[in-house]
């Protein structure tokens, strides 16, 4: 059957096209399953990492007694390097004073069968780091400083007690004072020795 429109074309109904409609519900579609297929990369990316970051925690956890047992080791070597500073410093600090009084000995005036000098009073101190003064020990560093007290027959044999110590490679001194004591005829005296650190040619 043929319809036939007698209407003016003012008043005919228009038909729309079927392609926008088709437009309408493709753009709406789109839009979804683009959000949708970003947001599952996002997810994807996400629980990757999450896989990845509990791999690293397995792991930590697993080298964690290596770890605690590498710190310490740290430790013990850090307290072992402190000991061996503290027994370097004190090694470098001994003085062999059995050695040093010998020495100070040897330089004591010979002659006469009695003894011309004693010592009645002797300390002992040892210097570290060896230091020096201008006005003592003709200014060279010294490692040990020894304080001598006692009596002398006379002043030419503390005089020359003096010019042997001043004489010695090793030794320095300083003298400090002299009384005569009339009532027994005998000298006291007192001095300060100083051990230096080495002799002019390098020796110990």
């Amino acid at each position: 059957m043929i319809n036939i429109n007698l209407l003016p074309p003012q008043y005919r109904r228009k038909k729309e096209s079927g392609y926008w409609r088709l437009v309408a519900i493709l753009v709406p579609l789109v839009v979804i399953a683009t959000a949708g297929t970003m947001q599952y990369i996002v997810q994807q990316e996400r629980n990757s990492l999450d896989l990845e970051v509990a791999g690293l925690e397995d792991r930590i956890e697993l080298l964690q007694p290596y770890i605690q047992e590498q710190q310490e080791l740290q430790r013990r070597r850090t307290e072992l390097a402190a000991i061996l500073d503290v027994a370097n410093e004190l090694q470098r600090d001994v003085v062999d004073w059995t050695e040093a009084i010998a020495g100070v000995l040897e330089t004591l005036p010979a002659g006469g069968d009695a003894p011309q000098i004693d010592f009645s009073s002797l300390s002992m101190v040892s210097i570290f780091p060896p230091t020096s003064s201008p006005d003592r020990f003709e200014g060279r560093p010294v490692v040990a400083e020894l304080s001598v007290s006692g009596q002398v027959t006379g002043t030419a044999v503390l005089s020359r007690f003096i010019r042997n110590l001043e004489g010695s490679p090793r030794y320095g001194v300083s003298f400090q004072r002299t009384d005569y004591q009339e009532q027994e005829d005998i000298y006291a005296y007192s001095l300060a020795i100083g051990m230096h650190e080495e002799d002019p040619g390098g020796a110990q």
